[in-house]
Order: C-alpha cells, then sequence, then structure tokens
C-alpha cells in the first residue's frame, strides 16, 4: 500500500479531499490563499462530508494540516491541483492553475502534480509547456456536488480515467485503488482523451436533461412525460439517470463545459449540436 505525503492545492472540494485523504492514512496539508475554506462553514463542505468528519476527526486528526502558506508542501510527494476553472471569454480559464502550479512548483518541483481541477482542451499542453521538467497527470474527479465523498469514491459512471503523457502513470493508478471502490473502472488514456471525455460526459447529460424537459414541454402534462421518460430509462441504451423532466443543466459545471466545448468544436457539426443544446436549455417553456 502506497502511503504518501500529500498536498491538496484549492480548498473548495480540495477540503473535503483532504479529510478523506487523511482518514486514508495519508500524510495531508490542504493549502488556500483564503484562511476561511480551513473550517468546517466551507460551503463545499456538504452534509455528508460533515458527518464523515464528526464520526472519524479523532483517527486522522494529527494527519491533516491546513495552511496558506505554500513553502510547507517543500516535502509532498504528490501536490494535488484543485482550483477554479472559470468561464472567461467563453472559454475555460487556467490562471488560477497555472498560478497555483507556478507557486506550488517554486516550493516543491520533485513532486507529482495530479490535475483534478476540469482542464479546457489543450490545457494540459500548455502545462507542459510552462513547466517541462515536471512530473504532472490529469485526474478529473467524477463527482457531484453535495455528494463529495460517497461520488468521488464510487463515481456515478463507475470509471476513472487517468492522463498522461509519455510516463505510464503506475504509481497514480495504485494511489486510486486505495481512494476508490475496489469495483471502479480506472481507465489511463492520453490527455487529450480525457480532457474531452470529462466535457463531453457533462455535454451528454445536458443533453438527456434537455431531451427530458423537450419532451415535458410538447406533452405539456409533466406527470405524462416522467412516466414516459422512467419507461426509457429502463433501456440500457439510454442509462438510468438525468433523462427526467425538471430544472435545466444547471449547476457549476454543466454550462461552463458545455460552452468550452462550443468554442472548442467552432465550425464542425459538434458546434452546431451544442448550440442547439444551450439554446434550448435557455428557452424550454419550463425552465
Amino acid at each position: 500500500m502506497l502511503i504518501a505525503k500529500i498536498g491538496v492545492c484549492g480548498l473548495g472540494l480540495g477540503y473535503c479531499l483532504s479529510h478523506y485523504l487523511a482518514s486514508l492514512g495519508h500524510d495531508t496539508i490542504g493549502v488556500d490563499v483564503n484562511s476561511k475554506t480551513f473550517t468546517n462553514s466551507n460551503p463545499k463542505f456538504d452534509d455528508e462530508m460533515k458527518k464523515f468528519a464528526e464520526q472519524n476527526f479523532d483517527k486522522y486528526s494529527t494527519r491533516i494540516t491546513f495552511t496558506n502558506n505554500h513553502a510547507i508542501l517543500g516535502d509532498r510527494d504528490y501536490i494535488i491541483i484543485f482550483v477554479a476553472t472559470p468561464l472567461i471569454n467563453r472559454r475555460l480559464s487556467m490562471k488560477f492553475v497555472l498560478s497555483a502550479l507556478e507557486t506550488c512548483i517554486r516550493n516543491n518541483p520533485k513532486a507529482t502534480y495530479l490535475i483534478f481541477s476540469t482542464m479546457p482542451v489543450g490545457g494540459m499542453e500548455t502545462i507542459h509547456n510552462a513547466f517541462p521538467k515536471i512530473r504532472t497527470f490529469y485526474t478529473p474527479p467524477m463527482v457531484r456536488a453535495g455528494h463529495f465523498l460517497s461520488t468521488f469514491k464510487s463515481p456515478p459512471g463507475r470509471i476513472q480515467p487517468i492522463g498522461f503523457k509519455d510516463e505510464f502513470p503506475s504509481d497514480v493508478i495504485e494511489l486510486y485503488r486505495q481512494w476508490l471502490e475496489p469495483n471502479i473502472l480506472i481507465i489511463p488514456s492520453s490527455e487529450r482523451s480525457v480532457e474531452v471525455a470529462k466535457l463531453a460526459t457533462n455535454m451528454m447529460l445536458s443533453i438527456k436533461i434537455v431531451s427530458a424537459n423537450a419532451i415535458a414541454s410538447w406533452l405539456k402534462d409533466e406527470k405524462l412525460a416522467k412516466q414516459v421518460c422512467n419507461i426509457v430509462n429502463l433501456d440500457p441504451r439510454v442509462g438510468i439517470g438525468y433523462f427526467t423532466p425538471g430544472g435545466p443543466a444547471a449547476g457549476p459545471c454543466f454550462p461552463r463545459d458545455v460552452t468550452e466545448l462550443v468554442e472548442a468544436s467552432k465550425g464542425t457539426d459538434l458546434e452546431k449540436l451544442l448550440k442547439i443544446i444551450n439554446e434550448l436549455n435557455k428557452t424550454d417553456e419550463l425552465l
């Protein structure tokens, strides 16, 4: 079992992650420039995670530290970058990722860096060009807001992709086998395939939501529409979940990731499809 010294840079969902990794035996340091993220009042610290911490914190309290001093990351084996990638000019911005990497690398150029932040298409290439000597992998978690712990350990799609460029990530796979439930499929693949797959997953879920809302709008009977969607959901080719009428494809990830794909696929059929999704998501009569 690989018990590593781990740093987590970015304590939104990273605050939840730090608690979980410490509970598994890792010496864990969480770092954020905003010290308000260090407390259980952190808005990303959901009820599920609070319950976990209440029941287990005494068992791992000696293995977890929070600080706004990045210099303390100097002895870490692995540093996880888990900062925001907001849309700026309709593209996912890497300014926080690059800034966090620069600060962490200045204090620890020997660590292996795992990028949890959602990457734009080509984002990992940008990282390698900026920091060519740093060992870096793209490992986006497939988590649901409000259910970080359960969906990190057992992602809804039952998969965890790991993007790599040249070196096969054997040690990172070993870490993930400790972090995830035993039946989760770990998929090592090219960085570009993981970048696009992360975005395309939210695209496909958005299509299901928008389609269900369009059916309900046409039928003008939400109860009937739900009955229709329940039947369709039983077909394994469609898959259970998200194909149900209700709210739009919203939240922090769906619109952002679809917009990134729109801009990255300019002039193609994919751009045309995504623009239709965005249009329906904004104008559906139920919304």
